[in-house]
């Protein structure tokens, strides 16, 4: 992506979060809430570590359940990985309620493209968690791993990616 793609893509997203209604700041309340979250992270692949970036949306449908579509791009070791998922995420309740934890579990396609080789597809499930931590009403960030398995993706059945930092918006 050239870079003007990329700072096209940074303004558009930070537009976007400027002209979000702010909710009403009620927690006990998530039913019809849509957010939106940026990640950047590690992706463990046969013992080896690679970078990973990911954005998703989450839309609540229930007040502790939400679907989660997931766009990722993992750089690892010469092969670029791309990844198209949908999870369902539990999302728990707790006395802190800016402190908000998560297990999800879902299935997707992996993409994968080495460098002068011939690309591979492979459907993948994955399961895993996080907690988000909200400093505002809108605004949070946290941490999310996800436990992937790949059918065969460069004869790989096994990968772990770990979204160290992200951050997320809540319209």
């Amino acid at each position: 992506m050239k870079i003007t793609a990329k700072i096209a893509f940074v303004l558009a997203f930070a537009l976007c979060l400027a002209a979000a209604p702010a909710r009403a700041g009620n927690f006990d309340d998530r039913k019809g809430a849509f957010a939106a979250q940026y990640g950047i992270g590690l992706d463990i692949i046969d013992g080896d570590a690679g970078f990973s970036m990911a954005f998703e949306g989450e839309y609540f449908f229930h007040q502790n359940v939400s679907i989660v579509p997931r766009l990722s791009l993992d750089l690892h070791d010469g092969v670029t990985i791309f990844t198209i998922t949908g999870d369902a995420r539990y999302t728990f309740d707790l006395r802190e309620p800016r402190f908000q934890p998560f297990v999800e579990m879902g299935a997707g396609v992996a993409i994968g493209d080495p460098d002068g080789g011939d690309s591979e597809a492979a459907f993948q499930f994955e399961f895993g968690g996080g907690a988000n931590y909200y400093f505002t009403d809108n605004f949070a960030a946290g941490s999310e791993m996800l436990f992937t398995f790949p059918i065969d993706l460069f004869d790989e059945n096994f990968a772990w990616q770990w979204q160290v930092v992200t951050v997320r918006y809540i319209f």
